[in-house]
């Protein structure tokens, strides 16, 4: 069996041992010198969520009142995608030094955020959900857990494609959040695909539709 230490894997084979650095969000903030730390959310429907967060920066030379920002990532994606280019051009590193209380999200599923008060990874029902309860779910429990800890009345929000989209169910579902986002800013936002020309795009946008069950497997 692979053994998990410090961060490393071990895999052992035809007599050689193979380690593999396992990387996080985590290990990635605290490379480049920044505080970090893990907050855990539990969604309405049962599902377990991780974020980040980045509470300071070295290069924040204020004290005090820090506003705070949400990031929430897109499609196949994690919390990781807006670390991986470092403090010069990542965009929570950018927030950081510019006094921002940054949060970073895990919507369900991603490898941050598979877990569940009754249900398993392993198991298909874990799996029966899309973009409308990541929007529906996920986004209240995690704003509502960031404005409670903080003592804010409202957030920034930042999203990139699937992510504005679930911002989108959330503010025309429940529109009480509306007043809950001081300024949201998509990037690429996925609302309408009725004008994508990508071929594949539309072949598996009509298969889902064509669907009779909506809920399908998200990776």
């Amino acid at each position: 069996m692979p053994k998990v230490k410090f961060g490393l894997q071990n895999f052992t084979g035809r007599g050689k041992d193979y380690r593999i650095k396992v990387i996080t969000g985590v290990r990635i903030i605290n490379k480049h010198g920044y505080p970090v730390e893990t907050h855990t959310v539990r969604t309405a429907d049962g599902y377990i969520l991780d974020m980040f967060r980045i509470p300071s920066s070295p290069n924040c030379k204020e004290d005090g009142f820090k506003p705070s920002v949400l990031l929430q990532h897109g499609l196949i994606s994690l919390a990781d995608s807006f670390l991986m280019m470092g403090p010069r051009n990542g965009l929570p590193f950018m927030l950081a030094d510019r006094c921002y209380d940054v949060w970073l999200s895990n919507s369900r599923g991603v490898r941050y955020s598979q877990r569940h008060i009754r249900l398993k990874a392993s198991q298909d029902a874990f799996w029966r959900f899309s973009w409308h309860e990541m929007g529906m779910e996920d986004l209240p429990a995690m704003i509502d857990y960031i404005l409670s800890t903080t003592s804010e009345e409202a957030l920034h929000f930042v999203c990139h494609s699937q992510g504005c989209t679930t911002l989108l169910v959330l503010l025309s579902m429940k529109p009480e959040y509306n007043r809950m986002i001081k300024t949201a800013n998509m990037m690429a936002p996925a609302a309408f695909m009725k004008h994508a020309r990508n071929k594949l795009l539309n072949m598996f946008g009509n298969i889902i539709m064509s669907m009779k069950d909506s809920s399908f497997l998200v990776p």
